[in-house]
């Protein structure tokens, strides 16, 4: 998997992450691909999953004691109108650990106590995260290895 420098000049960060993704994962974001999982040597794998409703989560995932567990799991609400891509959840296994993004734009976090709090700059720390997050998958070389198609409906 490699990543074109796109130029980045007075864009947003939505609209960078929305740039990155679809140089990652074209076929999930343009709804061509349910689902698509990576592998590379040294690094847990990689799935990307169109979960319909312009949502897409990416997930790094190890198996503990039978499990499967995220380290971590995304995901993203992506609007192709205005070319962005926005983080609206973030969750880790272990330890347990739940943020997310209400649709009124509040964040907060769940710790694995279950207290809750409100994080005001949640948004933009996530996209951020994602953004470096998005470059070091392009630079870790995963490549395809196995994929669900959706089916054409013509």
């Amino acid at each position: 998997m490699t990543q074109e420098q796109i130029p980045q000049v007075n864009k947003t960060m939505q609209q960078q992450l929305y740039d990155k993704f679809m140089q990652l994962f074209p076929d999930v974001a343009k709804n061509k691909a349910a689902y698509q999982n990576y592998q590379s040597k040294g690094y847990e794998p990689l799935s990307v999953e169109n979960l319909g409703l312009c949502r897409i989560s990416v997930m790094h995932t190890f198996i503990q004691n039978g499990d499967l567990c995220y380290d971590p799991m995304m995901e993203f609400q992506i609007n192709h109108d205005k070319q962005t891509l926005r983080a609206a959840m973030y969750e880790q296994s272990l330890p347990p650990f739940y943020q997310v993004i209400d649709s009124d734009g509040k964040g907060r976090e769940v710790d694995w106590n279950g207290r809750e709090r409100v994080l005001p700059r949640l948004q933009g720390e996530l996209n951020s995260f994602a953004l470096q997050w998005f470059d070091n998958i392009a630079e870790q070389g995963y490549k395809l290895v196995k994929e669900r198609r959706v089916e054409n409906d013509e």
